[in-house]
Order: C-alpha cells, then structure tokens, then sequence
C-alpha cells in the first residue's frame, strides 16, 4: 500500500516521532528533511508538529 493511501492514518497535527513511524525512518532522518526544506514544522526544536497537509505535500513530491 502506498503511503498516500495511508494519509487518513494521521492525525491533524503529528509528533516528529509519530511521523517518523508512519515513513518507517529515523527521527534523525525527519530532522535531515525538515532542515533540507522538505518539510516544515512548527514548535521549538525538541518539540515539532507537523501538519497533515505538509505531510502530503513531501508525499506527493517525493513520489511515494
């Protein structure tokens, strides 16, 4: 099953941890993403939120 099927899974506003489980990596790999620009977050830094639709945006840009 692709990831973008899987998109209603998440909840409105996601834990780095929680969105780290869902793409099956590291939340090192998470951090790397956001800093590189691929996905935003809001909060301070030991305590990201990511979006539902900042979620399915990189989906669709990464083609997964």
């Amino acid at each position: 099953m692709y990831l973008i099927e899987k998109i209603h899974l998440l909840n409105r506003v996601n834990s780095t941890l929680e969105v780290a489980n869902f793409f099956n990596k590291s939340i090192k790999t998470i951090w790397r993403y956001r800093k590189a620009g691929f996905l935003t977050a809001d909060g301070p830094k030991n305590k990201l939120l990511f979006s539902k639709k900042t979620i399915e945006n990189f989906i669709i840009m990464r083609g997964l």
